[in-house]
């Protein structure tokens, strides 16, 4: 399983700050992929730009040797270790369906912008805990394990669910046809009238 940390500590920065483990049992070099893609918009994005003081480092803290073999695929000198551990910055400065976005007020999180997956791995699942005030409130598609843990069963598990939290976080929940559909806002937002 990998296993995320996603977290921040100035907002104002639009960094959010990530950590990551993926098994690597198998090979002695890890590819680690950021996807070109957003799900429903066939249009490529170029996503690694936002990417920040990307790190590799063994169970131990020993700093792994990588390359960065294109824009957005990474190789790293596993040395034989049975995992892992990555770290990087992600700028999160643009406000948009497609994007990914950090400010004192809203969390927005597109997983295909900010996430690695292992491309010879894409059926690995994925446990992601996000740091955030105590006063937000959370919705995604993702599978909740409670306190803002979740778990994706695969990456485009992952890619198909982004993350909205704010402490103005509105639910307004219907259903046609017996499917039940949520819409969640993040501002100050009124029911609709029936």
């Amino acid at each position: 399983m990998i296993q995320y940390n996603v977290s921040y500590t100035k907002a104002n920065r639009h960094h959010l700050e990530f950590k990551a483990t993926f098994p690597c049992q198998d090979s002695n070099i890890l590819h680690l992929q950021l996807p070109s893609w957003r799900p429903g918009r066939y249009e490529l994005g170029n996503f690694s730009k936002n990417i920040l003081n990307w790190r590799a480092y063994s169970p131990n803290g020993e700093v792994l040797p990588y390359s960065k073999i294109t824009k957005d695929l990474w190789a790293v000198d596993t040395k034989g270790y049975p995992f892992v551990h990555i770290e990087y910055t992600y700028y999160s400065a643009d406000l948009n369906a497609g994007s990914t976005y950090l400010s004192d007020e809203l969390f927005y999180i597109n997983p295909v912008n900010c996430f690695f997956y292992n491309p010879e791995k894409l059926e690995a699942k994925y446990s992601i805990k996000f740091e955030l005030p105590s006063t937000f409130n959370v919705a995604t598609g993702l599978k909740s394990l409670g306190e803002n843990k979740f778990e994706a069963i695969n990456f485009d598990d992952l890619a198909d669910c982004p993350m909205l939290a704010s402490a103005t976080l509105k639910k307004f929940t219907y259903e046609c046809r017996a499917v039940k559909f949520h819409i969640c806002i993040h501002a100050n937002a009124h029911a609709p009238e029936a």
